[in-house]
């Protein structure tokens, strides 16, 4: 390479500088006009060793590795067989907590087991509430947390628990409807950014139960819901009056769950018992409090109109035990920063219409105190708080959000059945903000809730429409979780004909059917429990023989009721195999013998009433049918036929199968999240 020439030439040396100046600016214009000398045989030196450092890592790495892979894979399998013990004792422990629903027993902790051998390694499982503490029995949700050790290596599961507890028919009819947020018997409609949703200050507000609709309409097009609408994990439950299409609609996408009821939902409306009409009368004039001084209490009566307004401020006073206050007004107005207090427990009847209008308040004085309404007009509620504090009644820009937990039990409103001076198609109106906390149970009603307003609990509606950013969030503390929609619950049974579906007990459909909605709400309960237990037993009692031990000479027969087994010793006359043929449905299988053998199953039923008498004789038949037998066809098998002039069997053994409704089922559990 030749070498850049580094000395100026004359012509290049600039005048006017001195020696030294130009020796300084040769040597400033050598290091211009050179370039850097080449670096990349520095940078590839440098790739070089990096690749190298590399290389010794990667190496080393691959060393280390290769010795360390017999451990590695050994905790792995640790790792694994934990992992497969741990979910193993939470299972366990859901089965423990199906079969007792004491939760009490496993003491503070919740401990359930404790150091107990399972797979390769040890567990430890425990059932606690969702804040970590000792379940009690009254615990719904619960956190089941499994821990797992294989040699020193840990795992730990945990499951969350949603408890479907033991229930009768009698707790299983609530005629509030509690277990739906919304139950709508002729339409329901969701519009503009409507919204239902879990109330978040409710104690249960991380229930992993849906938000239940009911449905008591037959057609889709009654059911609403526009796109901009919000239902948060919402399940519908529709009855057996739907269409086709409607049935359809709880399988789709807009709901987490759902299903078509094998049953008509009773929504009953609520009637006056005899006693409203003693009410002494106070004054049938027009009661007024009026003005910011205005404090008034009044005593449970019979009164005309009642108006309170201006800032007033007006008390019902009622009773702290035993039977709640009554009242009876004709028309209830409370308007323009009003207050109408309540103290103690009372019901209010209200003949007429009731109003709360202007930033008025219908308020709870004490923690204890609570309100029923029974209002046989139209309910209004317009830029208002029912059931809340006058504070926030008072604040035009209220919203739901910073409202503290009450339970909306404590306030009901209630439209009245006809029968008891109710309109045919009253109307109930939350608008401008109003927000009204408690249980509205309006059948005949139409619930209209808009402009921003929000109902804290549920209702239940002949219509039901939701509009203009308004909001009902639902209570689950209200769902006794045993009602209508538990298909698992006291109200059904299996199908005989499809096993996987169920069908009402005995005589529930047929106590809805003829309920009379004069009875009222109030009478739901007890009558459809009636009907019921008067079907049952009509009903002849059904055993099934499930198995015959020729080792103990014993048959062993199952009641229609599944929870009680009972035997019949000894055996009578042998099963012959003409008679197991007799009961042998097609395509099933049936071997007779002559010899004594080992008989296995045999499963036929027969009226109770039929299996009467001592059994005495050996087996001499094997068989495995599955079938419904008549009572002749039992009978010709079990007992010879009796001879001219012999007595019937001597000695009658009679066997009674516990009654379904006297049996609290075993708690059920429902898992969703690990």
């Amino acid at each position: 390479m030749t070498p850049f020439d580094l000395t100026p030439t004359p012509a290049a040396r600039p005048t006017g500088q001195s020696p030294a100046t130009r020796i300084a600016s040769a040597a400033g214009a050598a290091r211009r006009a050179t370039p850097a000398r080449p670096r990349r045989r520095g940078v590839a030196m440098m790739l070089v060793m990096v690749t190298l450092a590399v290389a010794v890592v990667m190496t080393g790495a691959a060393l280390t590795a290769g010795d360390a892979s017999p451990a590695l894979g050994e905790n792995a399998a640790k790792t694994v067989a934990a992992e497969w013990a741990a979910q193993s004792a939470a299972g366990y422990a859901v089965r423990v907590l199906e079969e007792n629903s004491d939760w009490a027993r496993y003491g503070p902790g919740g401990t359930i087991a404790n150091n107990l051998a399972m797979g390769a390694g040890a567990v430890s499982v425990a059932a606690t509430n969702l804040a970590g503490r000792g379940a009690r029995p009254s615990d719904r949700e619960l956190l089941i947390t499994a821990r797992a050790t294989v040699d020193g290596t840990s795992v730990t599961v945990q499951r969350r628990v949603s408890v479907i507890p033991a229930g009768t028919v009698n707790e299983a009819i609530d005629p509030m409807l509690g277990e739906f947020a919304v139950f709508a018997r002729q339409s329901l409609r969701l519009l503009d950014t409507a919204r239902i949703e879990v109330w978040p200050a409710s104690p249960e507000a991380d229930t992993m139960a849906p938000v239940r609709l009911g449905t008591g309409f037959a057609s889709a097009g009654d059911l609403t819901l526009s796109t901009s609408s919000s239902l948060k994990s919402a399940a519908l439950y529709v009855d057996q009056t739907a269409s086709t299409a409607l049935k359809a609609l709880p399988s789709t996408t807009m709901f987490v769950e759902g299903a078509a009821l094998p049953l008509a939902v009773p929504a009953v409306s609520a009637t006056l018992p005899p006693v409203w009409t003693s009410l002494p009368t106070v004054n049938l004039l027009t009661t007024l409090a009026r003005g910011a001084t205005a404090n008034p209490s009044w005593g449970p009566g019979r009164y005309g109109d009642v108006i309170v307004r201006d800032g007033a401020v007006a008390t019902l006073s009622g009773s702290t035990t035993g039977e709640p206050a009554r009242f009876s007004v004709n028309r209830l107005r409370i308007d323009t920063s009003a207050v109408l207090r309540i103290s103690g427990n009372v019901e209010l009847a209200v003949r007429s219409d009731l109003e709360l209008r202007n930033l008025s308040a219908v308020e709870l004085a004490t923690p204890d105190s609570k309100l029923t309404v029974f209002a046989a007009g139209n309910v209004e509620v317009d830029n208002s708080a029912l059931g809340l504090d006058r504070s926030i009644a008072r604040d035009a820009s209220r919203t739901p959000a910073p409202i503290a937990y009450r339970s909306p039990n404590e306030v009901r409103i209630l439209t009245l059945d006809p029968s008891s001076g109710g309109l045919l198609s009253p109307t109930v109106r939350v608008s401008n903000r109003s927000i009204v906390l408690g249980v509205v149970h309006a059948p005949a009603a139409s619930i209209i809730v808009n402009s921003a307003s929000a109902v804290l609990g549920r209702a239940t509606a002949a219509a039901f429409e939701l509009s203009g950013g308004s909001c009902l969030l639902y209570d689950p503390k209200l769902d006794s979780r045993v009602g209508f929609t538990n298909l698992d619950g006291p109200l059904y049974q299996p199908d005989p004909l499809r096993p996987d579906a169920v069908i009402p007990v005995n005589g529930l459909t047929q106590a809805i059917a003829s309920f009379s909605p004069s009875l009222g709400a109030g009478m739901l309960r007890q009558t459809i429990v009636a009907g019921v237990n008067q079907a049952y037993a009509a009903t002849p009692e059904e055993l099934a023989i499930s198995k015959i031990d020729p080792a103990t000479s014993t048959i062993i027969v199952i009641p229609n009721d599944p929870l009680k087994t009972v035997p019949l010793s000894p055996i009578t006359a042998p099963l012959t195999g003409s008679g197991l043929d007799a009961l042998a449905p097609t395509g099933s299988t049936t071997s007779p013998t002559t010899s004594p053998t080992t008989t296995t199953t045999s499963s036929v039923t027969a009226p109770l009433s039929t299996l009467t008498g001592t059994l005495t004789g050996t087996l001499t038949s094997t068989t495995t049918t599955t079938t419904m037998a008549t009572t002749d066809d039992l009978l010709s098998t079990l007992y010879p036929p009796l001879s001219p002039g012999q007595q019937s069997l001597p000695t009658p053994y009679r066997m009674k199968a516990l009654r379904r409704l006297d049996v609290p089922l075993a708690a059920r559990s429902l898992e969703s999240r690990g």
